[in-house]
């Protein structure tokens, strides 16, 4: 399985408010999302299908410092998606593509 991630915005780093982040390696039908961030906050990760139905959500708590959220996509098949990551102050958005 193939995994490509495509920033709107750019290539695979981005930030969200006060936090770096970046999309590394697939395996196995996960992957990982690590963020640093400089301060505590509350995160959500939305994955969509092209027609707006969300096909995964995940909340997080963002500590302050190196923070990995695993993603499980085992369910998804393939084809495009978009990932989102909210924070209460802001959002961002990339382009995802399962390739099984």
């Amino acid at each position: 399985m193939y995994v490509v991630v495509d920033e709107f915005t750019g290539l695979e780093e981005f930030r969200i408010g006060p936090m770096d982040m970046e999309v590394t390696s697939i395996t196995s039908g996960h992957f990982f999302i690590k963020i640093r961030s400089y301060r505590s906050t509350n995160a959500v990760v939305t994955i969509f299908e092209p027609t707006g139905r969300c096909v995964y959500r995940k909340y997080e708590r963002i500590k302050t410092g190196g923070n990995t959220i695993p993603i499980n996509i085992n369910h998804l098949p393939s084809g495009p998606y978009f990932l989102r990551i909210s924070t209460p102050e802001r959002s961002k958005k990339a382009r995802l593509i399962i390739i099984r």
